[in-house]
């Protein structure tokens, strides 16, 4: 129910990325999904009405089936008014899955520089990639990296961008400063570029990993980066719950430490 707050959770979904967006007015954004339907569906159930199956926009950062491997299934149930991507084509079955469910909802894709506003003032920034990758080009030097702001709250929407990725938003400039960080690539090893955390300059660092934990991450390198500023993990904390007036910021863990 629209309350004039922006509302950001970032779902604890394993290694997977999953956020779900509320903006002041009501307006629903859910960003990747992980690859498991009914732990998604259990979720978006938990933050959304009973009686509402519909998302505004659903964005797909790169085609990586562990991280949007769920929206087939969820587009059976829920009503998406659009779909945005990198534009990076896929081969895979969960790709053609996808492609068949999504069936005449409209699809763009986004490269740097453009955005998305919202009439109440959220924006979505694209800050990478530059251009839309061909079929096989890496997916992580090529993840679509986004600025949502509300006021002057900010959050850093990276997927898994690689350091190859890092370094071209800061040469050419979309390394924003911003309040809250979500860590690359879940943290893993050399996840974390020191030119791309000077110049976001966060207050605010969020992981994404997962409670089993069988790749290893996150990596205590990459975590000593961010020794120094607040740091929350949904391998931890679960599901974390942020808001904001647009001035002030909160943050509520699902499971408190």
């Amino acid at each position: 129910r629209p309350d004039g707050i922006l509302h950001v959770w970032l779902l604890e979904m394993g290694h997977s990325h999953a956020l779900l967006l509320q903006t002041p007015t009501g307006a629903q954004i859910l960003i990747d999904g992980g690859r498991f339907p009914s732990r998604l569906l259990l979720t978006l159930g938990d933050h959304m009405a009973l009686n509402d199956r519909e998302i505004d926009l659903m964005i797909i950062t790169q085609p990586d089936d562990y991280d949007y491997g769920a929206l087939p299934e969820v587009l059976q149930r829920y009503r998406a008014g659009m779909i945005v991507t990198n534009g990076q084509p896929s081969l895979s079955r969960t790709y053609a899955s996808l492609l068949t469910a999504v069936g005449d909802t409209p699809m763009q894709t986004l490269r740097a520089g453009q955005n998305i506003t919202f009439s109440d003032g959220v924006a979505l920034e694209v800050l990478h990639p530059e251009q839309p990758p061909a079929l096989g080009e890496s997916l992580d030097d090529s993840a679509l990296v986004m600025r949502l702001s509300y006021g002057s709250a900010s959050f850093l929407i990276t997927s898994d961008a690689s350091a190859v990725a890092q370094q071209e938003m800061v040469d050419e400039g979309y390394a924003a400063p911003s309040t809250v960080l979500i860590l690359p690539k879940h943290g893993t090893a050399r996840a974390l570029e020191d030119a791309f955390l000077d110049a976001v300059q966060p207050q605010i660092v969020l992981l994404e990993s997962d409670p089993a934990n069988r790749i290893g991450d996150p990596d205590p390198d990459t975590l000593a980066k961010v020794e120094h500023l607040p740091l929350y993990r949904t391998d931890i904390s679960g599901t974390l719950h942020l808001w904001t007036d647009g001035n002030t910021l909160w943050l509520l863990p699902q499971i408190a430490s």
